[in-house]
């Protein structure tokens, strides 16, 4: 392979770079179209509903705020009820 000025490394470092983008790319399409909806709303049995499809409660707002903490700021206190109790 001809030398194309760059580190030894440097394949091995894009490769990791686009598998970390791919990773966060992926978790954030997984959001279903509702879901920040639902928990702002306090919608429990859609929230639930949606849980049990799959959706992942660990997902962040663009603020950087798991669900848990929007459904406090937004006072859906029927979802912060039942989320501790959720097995992921």
């Amino acid at each position: 392979m001809a030398d194309s000025g760059m580190p030894a490394g440097w394949p091995l470092l894009r490769a990791g770079v686009a598998a970390v983008a791919l990773a966060f790319t992926t978790s954030v399409a997984a959001v279903s179209p509702n879901w920040w909806v639902d928990v702002a709303n306090d919608r429990v049995e859609k929230v639930k509903t949606e849980l049990a499809l799959g959706e992942d409660p660990n997902v962040k707002t663009a603020a950087g705020q798991p669900a848990i903490m929007q459904a406090i700021q937004d006072q859906a206190w029927g979802c912060t009820t039942f989320w501790p109790a959720t097995e992921r």
